[in-house]
């Protein structure tokens, strides 16, 4: 929560960790709301390193239809040294999806996106953005709203290994964004130790199957008997 008053950054979280502000922005806490306002780019960093996280955040802008062209979301993987993160985005067309922004090799959309609620300024929605191993993962619904079943953008990428979550907006031509979070919760999603490997088809009886990246999938071997 954002039970404090800053005038300059978002200040240290009630749980003791310090926001780390990168960008071009202003950003203040009021009791209840914290705001960040650029015509450019902006984010906060939570000084919480981790690499799987789930975070779920409740934010409003002024981004949408009669509003400012741009985009909101969540920072996972984040680094506080070099601009290298994941940006798990909401933009004011109401899509939603995640990048990778590596420095001196910029922006590349990582997995599938897919159309979310339709953004009107003022309004409040939730987003949840999950990363676990190499699989990201986010939702974004409307304020009182039940929670989808499903992810609205998925994908797969094994760039950035760990990091810190955060917040961000960005304006499109140089409009003002303006960004409000009422709440922002960091949860661990796992603690243990995790294998990874790749898994490729092989046809069986010329039958064959595409599953898509990040799918949960079951590896088993058949009994075979002597007959």
């Amino acid at each position: 929560t954002f039970d404090r008053t800053v005038a300059t950054g978002w200040g240290v979280a009630d749980t003791g960790h310090a926001w780390h502000v990168a960008g071009s922005g202003t950003l203040s806490v009021t009791p209840g709301i914290a705001s960040m306002v650029t015509d450019y780019h902006v984010r906060a960093l939570i000084d919480m390193p981790s690499a799987d996280v789930d975070v779920l955040t409740s934010f409003r802008s002024n981004l949408g239809l009669g509003g400012s062209i741009g985009y909101v979301g969540v920072i996972l993987r984040g680094s506080l040294s070099t601009p290298d993160r994941y940006e798990v985005t909401y933009d004011s067309d109401g899509f939603v999806y995640v990048y990778r922004y590596i420095a001196g090799s910029g922006y590349t959309l990582v997995g599938s996106w897919s159309q979310g609620p339709e953004p009107i300024p003022g309004t409040w929605y939730t987003m949840r953005a999950q990363i676990l191993g190499s699989v990201i993962r986010a939702r974004v619904w409307a304020d009182g709203d039940t929670e989808p079943d499903t992810w609205m953008a998925s994908g797969v990428d094994r760039t950035l290994t760990s990091g810190y979550p955060g917040a961000w907006c960005e304006a499109w031509i140089f409009t003002a964004v303006e960004c409000d979070f009422r709440t922002f919760q960091v949860t661990p999603l796992s603690t243990e130790v995790r294998q990874e490997f790749t898994v490729e088809p092989s046809a069986v009886n010329g039958v064959t199957r595409t599953v898509p990246a990040g799918s949960p999938v079951s590896l088993w071997t058949p009994a075979v008997y002597a007959l």
